[in-house]
């Protein structure tokens, strides 16, 4: 006879008390009660928080909702004879909510058993059952150095959001805070920001070329020789050749077959997953995240509430081998044995242990009736995001698509000028098979038009000459695009900043603290946002920057896999952040501010354009200005471009423009008096 099992077992969120209630059901775990930790449990007391001779004094506070907590244990009658199991999530958070757990039931309930840990990716039946066996039979419990991690990270964050914060307050206003993920995704988009101020517009010309009376085909390369001419700067020398190309007759000569493969399609981890958010699916990253959060807690399908797919905040793109199995059998029912392509998983660079082992994928495929069945207890955007998953991971087992390319070539009378026309199909379909069979749009393919083929082999089976009609189309170079939640989260991926699980609170962040604003989706940088980042550069560069905060990354992963002593880290960490800040401490705060604003008037503008006068920084209502004594003011955030089309439209200044052109109006002495109010507050 099978032993009963009892106990308490923790999951973070409430809604997965009920996946788990019914996992258990029947099973030697049933005694087992769920409960649910609701979230973090305990916060950081910040007014008590300080670093005296290099080590951190931290004191924690429980949050609210605690007490209901204990209250409820207190109610089962919970003592040390009982067993703690806590499922949190599996990653750094998690094992830090596991431990702030612990040391709660240690203190209300003088705790002294070691608890057991259970490691839940996959949020159905047989998976938890198979997790718990697990944790029982090898007595696993949790990682105290993931959780030495978890320490060493809050302890980094807090002592450059408050110390470094403190600074800032001291030097410049307008400005909330400092973070070490946080400010360095401002810094990126100050980056991009400065070189499409700096951008100055080029024209050219682009020639067309339509073979006469056949709308069907267009040529976009003409070649001069071996020289690749359809795009000129030179709008004479642009004219010549399209009356020249148009004077001659082409006759065509041969034809050139060669095949490409398209990229071969990788599993989803978090970060490729959000950067199709906007681009494919059409929705924002926390609106994505809390969609994933909830196919992967549960969804009620046939009276059962089951998880759908695997936890989502993960770098892996590994997929288990038993998965795998259940992969390949449903490509071989539907597409057939040949279409099947086992997929080889190279190991990241940035491989941490800190997250999830397994890809974002389903955590099961269903036949076409039941398919169906599923999709429809799906909200709209649900079906979105998780056919994209479904997609993804059966497209990664699939053989990549292969075109067929031919190249016609046709030279023109005199030998002078050519141009080939390319003509593209599908020889293998590979996994384009799954947009159809599942009537999905993920990705699309250029074919050509049937017609085009048509004319062409006219012309070729004819042998006759052909005459074309050139188009100038006159075209402008374009700064370098925005960004927007996806690009930024993979600009952060590719420099090794951030992990998964932290991935949307930096998108908020620094949204709230209204360092950037969104306009049509994309990242424009406000004026506290540009004052902070000159700032940063100036003074705080040997903290905040991409080889710092990647490499911190690394250590707490170091960490985590028992390589680096967090105190050590912490030791070292604080001891170098004082030595470097007490230079900038040391610095008169009007020299700083001197500093910026020489910055502000050689990369962006030095002249008032009404009187031709100096311009000065200044702050009104806590918002930088560059102001002029005759009485002309602009927001930094609109100043330096030297494409006017590039300046954006909506700022966060509205109503601080009409305060103060309300000021204006009213009396021109006390606008006087008002701009030296805000010139003494430089000093």
């Amino acid at each position: 006879m099978n032993k009963k099992y009892s106990g308490i077992l923790f999951v973070e969120s409430p809604s997965k008390i009920y996946v788990y209630k019914n996992a258990i059901k029947g099973s030697k775990y049933e005694n087992i009660k769920i409960m649910s930790t609701k979230g973090h449990l305990r916060e950081v007391v910040i007014k008590k928080f300080n670093i005296n001779d290099n080590k951190p004094n931290i004191e924690w506070k429980d949050k609210i909702h605690v007490k209901s907590i204990i209250k409820q244990l207190s109610e089962l009658q919970f003592n040390n004879e009982k067993d703690l199991i806590i499922s949190t999530d599996s990653d750094r958070e998690g094992e830090g909510i596991g431990w702030h757990l612990i040391e709660l039931i240690k203190k209300h309930f003088k705790y002294t058993k070691t608890p057991y840990r259970v490691n839940c990716i996959e949020l159905i039946k047989e998976k938890i059952i198979e997790e718990i066996d697990n944790t029982f039979n090898n007595n696993k419990t949790l990682n105290y150095f993931l959780i030495n991690a978890y320490k060493t990270r809050i302890i980094i964050d807090l002592v450059i959001g408050i110390y470094g914060s403190k600074i800032l307050w001291r030097s410049i206003y307008g400005c909330s805070s400092l973070g070490r993920v946080q400010s360095i995704s401002i810094i990126t988009i100050f980056i991009l920001e400065q070189k499409i101020r700096e951008f100055l517009p080029e024209k050219y010309y682009k020639l067309q070329i339509n073979i006469h009376n056949n709308k069907e085909v267009f040529i976009n390369k003409i070649y001069e020789g071996n020289k690749l001419v359809n795009e000129i700067k030179d709008v004479d020398k642009t004219n010549i050749i399209k009356k020249e190309l148009e004077e001659q007759q082409f006759y065509y000569v041969q034809q050139k077959v060669f095949y490409t493969k398209s990229e071969k399609i990788q599993p989803l981890d978090m970060s490729s997953l959000s950067a199709c958010t906007n681009s494919k699916l059409d929705m924002k990253i926390n609106k994505m995240y809390s969609i994933c959060q909830k196919l992967y807690e549960g969804i009620q399908f046939k009276g059962e509430t089951i998880g759908s797919i695997t936890y989502m905040r993960t770098d892996s793109k590994y997929i288990s081998e038993k998965f795998i199995l259940k992969i390949q059998n449903h490509i071989k029912n539907i597409f057939g044995e040949k279409e099947y392509a086992p997929h080889i998983f190279k190991e990241e660079k940035n491989n941490t242990t800190q997250e999830a082992h397994e890809a974002i994928r389903p955590t099961f495929l269903l036949n076409d009736k039941e398919y169906e069945d599923f999709v429809k207890v799906l909200e709209r955007r649900e079906k979105k995001v998780y056919e994209y998953i479904m997609y993804r991971t059966l497209a990664s087992f699939m053989h990549p698509v292969t075109y067929k390319h031919t190249e016609l070539q046709f030279v023109s009378q005199n030998g002078k000028y050519s141009f080939t026309i390319p003509l593209i199909t599908v020889e293998n379909a590979g996994y384009l098979q799954l947009i159809e069979y599942y009537n999905c749009n993920f990705c699309y393919t250029k074919i050509n038009n049937p017609n085009e083929e048509k004319v062409l082999q006219k012309i070729i089976d004819t042998k006759e000459a052909i005459k074309v009609k050139v188009t100038i189309n006159e075209n402008c170079t374009k700064a370098p695009e925005r960004l927007t939640e996806s690009k930024l989260i993979q600009e952060l991926k590719k420099n090794n900043i951030g992990r998964p699980s932290t991935y949307g609170y930096i998108v908020e962040t620094i949204k709230n603290r209204e360092y950037v604003q969104m306009i049509n989706n994309k990242y424009y940088i406000t004026g506290s946002g540009l004052l902070l980042s000159i700032f940063i550069l100036q003074y705080l560069t040997r903290f905040i920057n991409y080889t710092f905060t990647a490499s911190m990354e690394e250590k707490l992963d170091q960490i985590a896999g028992q390589k680096e002593n967090f105190k050590e880290v912490i030791e070292q960490f604080i001891n170098t952040f004082n030595k470097e800040t007490t230079i900038v401490n040391d610095t008169d705060r009007k020299i700083i501010l001197n500093k910026i604003e020489e910055y502000l008037l050689q990369n962006y503008i030095n002249k008032c354009i009404k009187c031709d006068n100096n311009l000065s920084l200044r702050f009104m209502q806590s918002k930088p200005y560059i102001c002029c004594t005759c009485g002309y003011y602009q927001s930094i955030n609109k100043i330096g471009y030297k494409d006017q089309k590039n300046i954006p439209i909506n700022t966060e200044y509205s109503k601080n423009n009409q305060y103060i052109n309300n000021i204006r109006k009213n009396n021109y002495y006390y606008n006087k008096k008002y701009y030296k109010s805000y010139n003494n507050n430089k000093k």
